[in-house]
């Protein structure tokens, strides 16, 4: 909900937060479907979760400052997990945006807890997101528009 208020992109922490600098995104359908559910399932049945929530933690402190590598190795520890934790995560299509993003000198990652379907994607410059949006799509990885919102606005309201 704070989110939705203050827009943006913000860190929340306890009962604060505060803004990051204003980042692009690049959501792209990797082809397939995910089951959520059975992953979650075998991942609350894995004994290593706690190191896991505690490196995923360490890598919003990165986020904040190198957004790309954050990206980067959210992928690989998401990797990790998986096999660690016997779950199918990784899919042909989603390893092909993250190879694409790293040709274009960006990051990619999946995106929720299923992983597989939706993977996002930053770059360091507009021209390369547009050569990676424009790759993706010639392979079927198709770009989903996304924006990131402003937040709420409260305005007046006169009597008629």
């Amino acid at each position: 909900m704070l989110a939705s208020w203050f827009g943006g992109v913000r860190r929340f922490e306890g009962l604060g937060h505060s803004p990051l600098p204003a980042r692009r995104l690049v959501a792209v359908y990797s082809g397939q479907s995910a089951s959520t559910g059975p992953r979650v399932q075998r991942y609350l049945q894995w004994s290593g979760r706690e190191a896991f929530a505690v490196e995923s933690a360490a890598l919003c402190e990165l986020f904040a400052v190198d957004p790309l590598a954050a990206l980067r190795e959210g992928f690989m520890l998401l990797c990790n997990m998986a096999r660690a934790a016997g779950l199918a995560y990784e899919t042909p299509g989603l390893r092909r945006i993250v190879d694409l993003a790293a040709s274009y000198g960006g990051a990619a990652k999946p995106s929720g807890a299923g992983g597989g379907d939706v993977a996002v994607a930053m770059f360091p410059e507009p021209e390369a997101e547009a050569a990676f949006c424009a790759a993706c799509a010639a392979e079927g990885l198709p770009p989903i528009p996304v924006t990131i919102a402003p937040g709420a606005a409260a305005s007046a309201l006169s009597e008629p």
